[in-house]
């Protein structure tokens, strides 16, 4: 009895140590040392040739080990000049992620190879590739080329006129539309568009006997019995030497 009596204050020295290495309220898993991760990130990234921001995105998920005394320091390394992201690092913790904004400015139809790089103080610079696709956008102006037999227009001058008049596209040049009879203008006026993901652009030309620019939108008919149709509306201008119109040229199949 005497024995364990004398072996009891060296046991309860032995308590606060037992307690302290298994203690989780520190979060922490494993020795100092065992921090691992692993990162999800898009490896391909395709945008087309008009774009010009993309959110970089990626997300860490701790393996084993305390992220917040193993913190990460990302950023991108290798991007294509004219490219450029903010900020040019950031430190990863608690948030388990990030998002680099990239403006990829006027970059040509091409695949630019760059890496999403992490440095920690167990594994240094660890480098994760990708690529940039910059694709041509799509040609739209194919899917607005039609007889417009129930077109119409309000100018603040001439008032509301009703015409004709018919859209194709020209060989070998993508994006662009002949616009015949504009704005009920004879049929021998033909004035060039340029089309975008919902846009259409007429830059300033002769007209006949006037000039002519403008902008608008286009989108689906939603009217019964139209689909597969598509109504264009755009703002233009008609000038001549002695007065100016602005107009709203709406292009539309049937009533």
């Amino acid at each position: 009895m005497k024995y364990w009596i004398k072996l009891l204050p060296a046991l309860l020295l032995l308590l606060p140590a037992c307690d302290k290495k298994y203690n989780l309220d520190e979060g922490i898993l494993g020795e100092k040392g065992e921090f691992a991760y692993t990162v999800r990130y898009d490896s391909v990234i395709t945008v087309t040739e008009d774009a010009t921001d993309y959110n970089f995105a990626f997300y860490i998920k701790v393996l084993s080990g305390n992220i917040a005394t193993n913190n990460l320091t990302c950023s991108l390394d290798g991007l294509p000049a004219g490219a450029t992201y903010s900020p040019s690092s950031m430190t990863v913790g608690h948030m388990l992620g990030g998002v680099f904004p990239m403006n990829i400015g006027s970059l040509a139809v091409g695949n630019y190879y760059y890496r999403l790089k992490i440095y920690s103080e167990k594994y240094g610079n660890q480098f994760y590739n990708s690529v940039l696709k910059i694709v041509p956008r799509p040609d739209y102006a194919p899917t607005l080329a039609a007889a417009y037999d129930s077109s119409f227009d309000y100018c603040n001058l001439s008032g509301l006129a009703f015409y004709k008049t018919v859209a194709t596209t020209v060989a070998d040049t993508p994006y662009l539309l002949r616009i015949s009879n504009a704005h009920g203008l004879g049929s021998g006026v033909v004035v060039r568009a340029w089309v975008g993901t919902g846009i259409v652009t007429i830059p300033a030309q002769p007209a006949g006997s006037k000039t002519i620019w403008g902008s608008g939108t286009y989108s689906e008919d939603a009217r019964p019995g139209h689909a597969g149709h598509y109504i264009v509306e755009i703002k233009d201008t008609l000038a001549t030497i002695s007065d100016t119109d602005n107009c709203t040229m709406h292009l539309q199949r049937g009533l």
